[in-house]
């Protein structure tokens, strides 16, 4: 886990992970974003990568606020229902004929 650390600045166990998504999304080009929970980490989380983020924040996943990125309300959503995958940001394909 030393790159949670190397961003976040803190440390957790890999037992204490649990898997709650995965999300294939259109951005600039196609990701896929894996999404976990943990329960306990050592550490206090902070920027430790400025030029790639501007604010960390707890918040309530009920009111994100307005500039959180848009696919990050679906990712807890699932998360909550037990949606395991999900495919975020494309439309449906249309064929002429």
């Amino acid at each position: 886990m030393q790159r949670l650390h190397e961003e976040l600045g803190v440390r957790l166990e890999l037992e204490l992970l649990r898997p709650v998504g995965t999300m294939f999304r259109r951005s600039q080009e196609p990701r896929v974003d894996l999404f976990f929970t943990a329960t306990a980490w050592s550490g206090e989380p902070q920027i430790r990568e400025p030029h790639k983020c501007t604010e960390l924040m707890w918040a309530d996943p009920a009111a994100l606020p307005d500039d959180a990125l848009e696919f990050i309300g679906q990712a807890w959503a699932d998360a909550q229902s037990g949606q395991r995958l999900r495919e975020f940001g494309f439309t449906a394909a249309t064929t002429a004929t």
